[in-house]
């Protein structure tokens, strides 16, 4: 720098102390912001609480303070204007006594049942927020919500510089002042002087190094999250609305939180389940308490069967139980599930955890088993690759999740005796199931001999009990079952989840002829364009099946989305006569319309089919609380506005969306083009609408995702078919090998 000749250069000098001391200075803001962070929370949810009371008690009649006909003349109130109880509280007991007719009696009396109103409304007032919120009251609590959760990392990484440098900043600011001023230079002796310009030097090492330049950049960002454009943080509120609440929890006394209520378990059962201790270190996403309580009880009780209804995650709450044993030591995991979901399940661990998925099921059957037993981690499987599954008894298995248990309902069935036979190993053992058994008592006794049998023998005289507090209370150690309704008390919410699906052998022939012959089309109806089509044959259609009937086990009806005419015939086709419609292109608005009342009045279980241009826009079909989506669409703004038709005002449940999507496909490198320009948008774009509508998958994006797969369907085949060569050129090697027979 130059700032040392025969005397320094004292302004230089002063600036580069100042430089590294407002570094620091904010390092400790940073550091230290969790605090701030959460006061501020707390008071954005303080004036939202204020506001949506307000709200409450303008709505609560005058004539409520009088319920106990305590002598309140009401009408004397009516008569000076106060018509609600939200006027009542803004009024003091001498401003009551102004009103004729009111004495001081009188008014003290009106005064506490109105304060009783009010202690009542807020005990029972729980958040609702909502994207369709758009008062100040709500945005500021989405601003600091966002603000509270982008914080950690970033304070993370400021205490590291800080703890790292802070000691060395503060030394060398004082000991460099000799050098900030001419007089100060002048006055001091040779070893100052010295020392002065060591700890400049060490300064201007910090400011121009690594450090400056990592800890600038992080000063930068922390400023960019603590005043977030708009769309920014609404558009994060959206996307990650359980994290949110899951923050709100923490801050919210009760208002979101409503544990200790809803669960059901015996008191003392519960003080048991609440005293586990979790280590979740290497689970990547956030727990809602409701999950958190969950994960205790699955822990606390060893062997139970999860029933909570589709939506509330029970996958992220075996993961996070999964996780909390591996730190205590544990190595080897199981899932069964349906073989239709076994690419999701790997796809939910990567996603949510550092536990290592091990697929076996397909071209993986030989190796997994072998893989999984020497590194660990956790072995996906189906009910029926389980029989392939052999395991010496001294091998143990630290925990067991059974997805869709229901489907072992069967004694004699081989998935089931499949399920029995590894069970001997396993030390814990999870099932999971949204259908609810409450009904089907006889299966559910049977899943409970599968984990407890002594409680299973405890309900054999209680069958016809079912809904009795006693038969609740008994099976309470082994089944756990909580609704959407009892657990998600903030409105309803939008989950999207990606069914992965993995091809059967007719899909990928029909798509490597698509790729061939570069029928972009044909590539987007993978699972559903071949020639030979049957429901055991498409990966899609088993999902969709899947889906339509825990949808209907749970109440629910569903609303399935296609581009393309063909698909919809199929979807018709397989889906029988629950479906209504399809509504298409075709079909004039006012038989659109005939047939979402017609849904509407359906009883649950019903399914409305609908080409995604005609029944994505114009049409409210809050009678759908299910969307499926049978194929990446080119356009987010167009799966958007066909969402938007079920996830609007006066939805009344929270509406769950699937996308069904097959690996190493056209669908995979959609959703990837989709996310990359997402992402681009993200950081550049500003709010404008016409802006986000811009984001597609154009025809010059379409021309290289043909490309990619061309070349990656080469690669594939080449690779078959030198396989293929080598397997023939063994098998007559083989034969000219074998000794020649003699009589």
């Amino acid at each position: 720098m130059g700032l040392f000749g025969n005397n320094p250069d004292y302004a230089k000098v002063e600036e580069s102390r100042n430089t590294i001391m407002f570094i620091d200075n904010e390092l400790k803001k940073i550091k230290d912001s969790e605090a701030k962070a959460n006061r501020t929370v707390r008071a954005a949810l303080d004036t939202f609480v204020f506001d949506e009371l307000k709200e409450i008690l303008m709505n609560v009649d005058v004539e409520e303070v009088n319920r106990d006909k305590d002598g309140i003349r009401t009408s004397l109130l009516r008569n000076a204007g106060i018509k609600n109880v939200w006027q009542l509280e803004n009024l003091s007991v001498n401003q009551l006594t102004m009103v004729r007719g009111i004495g001081e009696q009188m008014a003290r009396k009106i005064r506490e049942n109105s304060d009783k109103i009010a202690e009542n409304a807020h005990k029972s007032l729980h958040i609702k927020l909502t994207m369709d919120d758009k008062t100040p009251e709500a945005d500021t609590l989405i601003r600091a919500l966002y603000i509270s959760r982008k914080l950690p990392p970033l304070r993370k990484a400021a205490k590291q510089y800080y703890d790292t440098a802070h000691e060395t900043i503060t030394n060398a600011y004082v000991l460099s002042e000799p050098a900030t001023g001419r007089m100060k230079w002048f006055m001091a002796n040779s070893q100052k002087k010295q020392t002065a310009k060591d700890m400049v030097s060490s300064i201007d090492l910090l400011l121009y190094g690594s450090f400056g330049e990592k800890s600038r950049e992080l000063i930068d960002l922390f400023g960019k999250v603590t005043n977030p454009p708009r769309n920014i943080y609404r558009e994060d509120f959206e996307k990650n609305a359980a994290d949110y609440f899951a923050l709100l929890e923490k801050v919210s006394q009760g208002q979101v939180d409503n544990k200790g209520t809803l669960y059901g378990l015996p008191e003392e059962m519960a003080k048991k389940v609440e005293s586990v201790e979790l280590n979740l270190t290497g689970l990547k996403c956030s727990l809602r308490s409701y999950q958190m309580f969950g994960v205790q009880y699955i822990l606390a009780q060893g062997n139970v069967l999860l029933g909570d209804e589709m939506g509330l995650g029970k996958t992220v709450q075996a993961i996070a139980a999964m996780v909390s044993v591996r730190n205590a030591g544990a190595t080897h995991f199981v899932v069964i599930c349906p073989a239709s979901v076994i690419e999701n399940w790997c796809r939910e661990l990567k996603k949510h955890s550092d536990l290592v998925p091990v697929k076996l099921h397909g071209n993986t059957l030989m190796t997994g088993v072998d893989e999984w037993k020497e590194k660990g981690g956790v072995l996906v499987t189906n009910y029926e690759s389980l029989g392939k599954v052999e395991l010496e008894p001294e091998f143990k298995v630290a925990m067991m999740v059974v997805d869709e248990a229901h489907y072992v309902k069967n004694p004699q069935a081989q998935r089931t005796k499949n399920l029995l036979d590894i069970r001997k190993n396993v030390e814990r053992v999870l099932f999971m199931t949204g259908t609810p058994l409450e009904n089907r008592v006889d299966e559910m006794q049977f899943l409970i001999g599968c984990l407890q049998p002594e409680i299973a023998g405890k309900i054999e005289n209680l069958k016809s009990l079912s809904d009795a507090p006693l038969f609740r209370e008994t099976i309470a150690p082994v089944y756990f079952r909580r609704t959407r309704e009892a657990v998600l008390t903030e409105l309803p919410e939008l989950t999207e989840a990606e069914e992965w699906c993995e091809l059967t052998l007719p899909e990928k022939q029909a798509y490597y002829s698509a790729v061939v012959r570069e029928s972009f089309v044909d590539m987007r109806q993978v699972s559903w364009k071949f020639d030979e089509y049957s429901v055991e044959n498409s990966s899609k259609t088993t999902r969709l099946l899947e889906l339509c009937e825990r949808a209907a086990d749970e109440g629910r009806k569903v609303i399935v989305f296609s581009f393309f005419v063909k698909t919809i015939e199929k979807v018709m086709a397989s889906l029988g006569d629950r479906c209504i419609g399809p509504i298409t292109g075709a079909i004039t608005p006012e038989k659109r319309q005939e047939l979402v009342d017609e849904f509407t009045a359906a009883e649950a279980g019903k399914v409305l089919v609908a080409q995604i241009q005609a029944g994505g826009t114009g049409l409210n079909i809050q009678a759908a609380s299910v969307v499926v989506l049978c194929e990446p669409q080119l356009k987010p703004s167009i799966e958007n506005q066909a969402i938007s038709r079920a996830y609007r005002m006066g939805q009344v449940r929270n509406v769950l969306v699937y996308r069904l999507l097959c690996e190493d496909t056209v669908d995979e490198q959609i959703v990837k083009m989709l996310e990359e320009k997402q992402r681009i948008f993200d950081s550049f774009a500003d709010e404008s609408v016409a802006a986000k509508e811009s984001l597609e998958v154009d025809e010059k994006t379409q021309k290289a995702i043909m490309e990619m797969e061309q070349e990656r369907v080469r690669k594939e085949q080449e690779e078959a078919d030198n396989k293929a060569k080598e397997k023939e050129w063994q098998d007559l090697q083989a034969k000219y090998d074998e000794p020649e027979k003699t009589d």
